[in-house]
């Protein structure tokens, strides 16, 4: 029998370029491919509405729906619109599982699910409420504060298991739990990029001619991009055909790592580009020797929390067979085996960063190996298409454990 599917995102708009909607697109297409026995899953997914969007659209192989954003009480009828909209779907479309996004007021889908008796799932990407208290955004013990934990504990009764990316999310959560880590889409991101047109057409543009080194992300504090240009214009003096491809939205941040760059001058060494289509994103990835993907470790929610998340652009380096170099630290040592598909750097240390570079400039033995476990690792835990598998089966298990 067909399972029918809903996954509600209600706090996400598709298309888009953000990392929310790629986790959402490619995970609901990959989801809508796996089969229960012959049987295949048919997915329904709901969304917000950008201006120009259709109400309703088939995206790959899923189809989603979008509900409007309201200038007055936008979270009440945001919540509203999702609860009515899953209800419809439920009956119409005969849903099986509902699968909703965490969010501030969320849960109108696992609401609906609940009033029909459906299974409910509660997916975390963080942990919202102790995050903003840790933050200073949220103080412990208002009214605000009260509200808000009462509405995401309400969540998670509501729900009949709970799925995240890392334990520390499940703290002081008793339900039923599963960790699943998120993935890339290992057919757009491949090694087999490195010979395409588009990737040769970078290459020249840029002059990469020796070893590249690449980051493509927010400029945000924790990312530590500072870092970069500090331990990179120490390599470059020693080995000046490296370079650095640097992708993100620059913002005052990135305003502060243009004027690092300028004031050590090191604009031949250095490319900053505020971003490109994420369709070329596989070409740009497969243009680069190594990866970078550093973490503030001392941010306090790192430090208070772990690192919790599981990054798409380090999956989506790996699927493209690039050894990674990140901070060793929460889900980032258990993505990234140091020596094996990437090398680990400890904590916020320049010579540590600067000696993992080297590491890769030097040795092209161990850079091949690593691009060759880069991606065995990519294909076999973190594909979106292993991330669905796993999930589905989470969905179907009877005995979930705690």
């Amino acid at each position: 029998m067909t399972m029918k599917l809903l996954y509600v995102t209600s706090n996400v708009s598709i298309p888009g370029t953000s990392g929310d909607a790629t986790h959402v697109i490619e995970e609901c297409t990959a989801l809508a491919k796996q089969r229960i026995g012959k049987e295949p899953v048919e997915v329904f997914n709901i969304t917000y509405q950008k201006k120009g969007q259709k109400n309703k659209e088939v995206i790959n192989n899923f189809t989603t729906y979008r509900i409007k954003k309201t200038k007055f009480l936008p979270p009440l009828f945001l919540f509203f619109q999702t609860f009515l909209l899953s209800f419809w779907l439920i009956l119409t479309k005969k849903i099986d599982v509902v699968y909703e996004r965490g969010k501030l007021f969320g849960g109108g889908g696992l609401l609906a699910g609940f009033l029909t008796f459906k299974k409910r799932y509660l997916e975390f990407n963080e942990p919202i409420i102790d995050a903003l208290i840790f933050e200073g955004r949220l103080k412990k013990g208002s009214l605000k504060e009260r509200i808000l934990s009462f509405w995401m504990n309400w969540n998670i009764c509501i729900s009949n298991a709970v799925i995240g990316t890392h334990e520390s999310i499940f703290k002081g959560i008793k339900k039923k739990h599963f960790i699943i880590h998120w993935g890339a889409n290992t057919e757009k991101f491949n090694p087999n990029n490195e010979k395409a047109e588009k990737t040769k057409k970078i290459k020249k543009k840029l002059k990469l001619n020796g070893i590249t080194f690449y980051y493509i992300g927010s400029f945000a504090p924790w990312h530590l991009v500072e870092n970069i240009v500090l331990a990179g214009g120490d390599i470059v003096k020693k080995y000046p055909k490296v370079k650095f491809v640097l992708i993100g939205k620059k913002g005052e941040k990135g305003r502060k790592v243009e004027e690092l760059i300028k004031k050590n001058k090191l604009e031949k060494n250095f490319v900053l580009i505020e971003k490109i289509p994420y369709k070329d994103v596989p070409f740009w990835t497969a243009s680069s020797d190594a990866c970078l993907a550093l973490f503030d470790a001392n941010y306090p929610p790192f430090k208070k929390f772990s690192f919790f998340y599981s990054p798409i652009k380090i999956h989506e380096y790996l699927a493209s067979g690039k050894p990674v170099i990140t901070t060793n630290i929460g889900n980032l040592k258990k993505i990234i085996k140091d020596n094996y598909n990437g090398l680990l750097v400890s904590g916020n240390d320049l010579d540590s960063l600067k000696n993992a570079m080297i590491k890769i400039i030097k040795n092209k033995k161990l850079r091949e190996q690593l691009s060759k476990n880069a991606r065995i690792s990519a294909l076999k835990t973190y594909s979106w298409d292993v991330v669905a598998r796993k999930t589905i089966n989470f969905f179907t298990q009877k005995n979930l454990r705690k």
